[in-house]
């Protein structure tokens, strides 16, 4: 969110429509399962209705903790049609390279990050997913963002 919460302050992103909190911003009580549906159901939905958006996650991420947290097919029909029907002009992924912030949202152990980051790796693999690797300190991957959105 720090790189997302940089990058929408260029006015080339204006008229965009801006994606970023809908995990965080659920429903409270949910199950594990109904959680991440919400979850899912709320990603695919919006980057369906906006044709222009930019988002700090992708469907592909939100997949990828699916799998991780309620099984491999979990939500595999709906993804697979949004793999059919979204398109990404940039996807960028960013390796694990630092602890994740406590967001009192998912667990930021190292373990669990590697399981997310093994899934989204094979869902890239899988769906032939083009995509530009950033890594580096914080400043450095915001250049690199930078860099390919020619901002």
């Amino acid at each position: 969110s720090t790189l997302f919460d940089e990058i929408i302050k260029h006015p080339k992103f204006d008229s965009y429509k801006k994606i970023d909190t809908i995990a965080r911003n659920r429903p409270k009580g949910f199950t594990d399962k109904a959680n991440q549906g919400y979850v899912n159901r709320a990603y695919l939905w919006q980057h369906f209705i906006n044709p222009n958006f930019i988002s700090a996650r992708s469907m592909y991420d939100a997949w990828a903790y699916s799998r991780v947290n309620c099984g491999l097919t979990f939500y595999k029909q709906r993804f697979s049609l949004g793999v059919q029907l979204i398109h990404y002009d940039y996807l960028f992924y960013l390796p694990i390279e630092f602890q994740l912030k406590d967001d009192n949202y998912r667990p930021t152990t190292i373990e669990y990050q590697y399981k997310i980051d093994i899934e989204l790796n094979k869902l890239f693999k899988e769906y032939n997913v083009n995509y530009t690797t950033i890594t580096g300190t914080i400043e450095q991957r915001l250049s690199r963002i930078k860099y390919f959105l020619e901002l």
